[in-house]
């Protein structure tokens, strides 16, 4: 094998294990931790109790009966939860691995519907870990979700998805899996946050090893003072980035 070509999948598969590591993965912590940082009415003292039962459960155990020892904990664990709440980083991406269902194919915008989605769907995650202020299940709804309301495929290879999922008696499995990286943008309400994708792979195996076309890049629409009086592009177009990838424009 060419040194050169592996040398370059080692770079690569090193490249993107780092970019895993730096998002937050999709979970009821995560999304709980970036509740709180978005809440200036939290009150830390107020959930110091729930943050050792449920982060220092051993701590938990072994002195709530005395309130001596345990003030020291609770007092310990308070600065705890207050550093945990200052490292959590907004600015670090989270990433969704979902799946979704493609609809009929559409002949002439040459699409797949995607399902679920509009202004009222919403991904989650739960726990058993909520707490007065913090539900048992975080919910994350999309400000742009209209970037994922569709899969592109020419005709030949939407023919050839569908063909390979039907089985012997006709029935065809719809489903696709996709990766998404958003970052959340708002606290709406209690356990609901807001959140705006960035980008998006969709695959057609939930091993995601076979990709149905390139990463798409969200870009935010310009502002009308930005906006050209005429354009000959249309309002969801697609056009590729400088890195070779594809770029949807709103």
């Amino acid at each position: 094998m060419n040194r050169s070509y592996v040398l370059l999948t080692v770079v690569a598969g090193l490249y993107l294990n780092t970019l895993s590591a730096m998002a937050h993965e999709f979970t009821w912590d995560n999304l709980a931790f970036a509740s709180i940082k978005l809440n200036p009415e939290f009150d830390i003292d107020a959930n110091v109790d729930w943050y050792i039962e449920e982060y220092r459960p051993d701590v938990w155990k072994k002195y709530r009966n005395d309130e001596f020892l345990f003030r020291e904990k609770w007092e310990e664990s308070r600065e705890l939860l207050r550093q945990r709440i200052a490292q959590f980083n907004l600015e670090e991406t989270f990433v969704i691995r979902g799946n979704l269902r493609i609809g009929e194919y559409n002949f002439e915008s040459q699409e797949f519907p995607l399902e679920p989605n509009g202004s009222q769907s919403y991904w989650y995650e739960s726990s058993y870990k909520y707490s007065d202020v913090l539900p048992s299940t975080m919910k994350v709804y999309f400000t742009n979700h209209e970037f994922m309301r569709a899969l592109r495929l020419d005709r030949n290879s939407a023919k050839n998805l569908v063909t390979s999922r039907k089985d012997a008696y006709g029935n065809i499995d719809r489903a696709i899996y996709a990766n998404i990286e958003m970052r959340i943008v708002k606290l709406e309400a209690a356990g609901e946050l807001k959140a705006e994708a960035l980008s998006v792979t969709y695959y057609s195996d939930s091993a995601r090893t076979r990709p149905l076309g390139p990463k798409l890049v969200w870009t935010r629409p310009k502002t009308e003072e930005d906006k050209p009086l005429a354009s000959g592009i249309s309002g969801d177009s697609l056009s590729a980035d400088n890195d070779g990838g594809v770029v949807a424009n709103p």
